[in-house]
């Protein structure tokens, strides 16, 4: 689901994602990992943003457990 905020009217909610800065993409699943993406995400950060959303979206990573940690 994709929610739009405004960062002056919705205040509280850029605070509470600590977002301060314009355009700005969180991704946020169950579990707000602090993924945060300021202007666009496009060129080689694209496949990086396609692969944060499917791992939020799956609360898993396909990381290996030393870099997790």
């Amino acid at each position: 689901m994709v929610e739009i905020y405004d960062l002056v009217k919705d205040q509280k909610k850029a605070e509470e994602f600590k977002i301060d800065k314009v355009p700005a993409i969180a991704i946020v699943g169950k579990n707000d990992y602090g993924i945060r993406y300021y202007g666009i995400p496009y060129g080689y950060e694209f496949n990086a943003f396609i692969e944060n959303v499917v791992n939020v979206a799956n609360g898993t990573t396909n990381l290996p457990e030393d870099t997790k940690k």
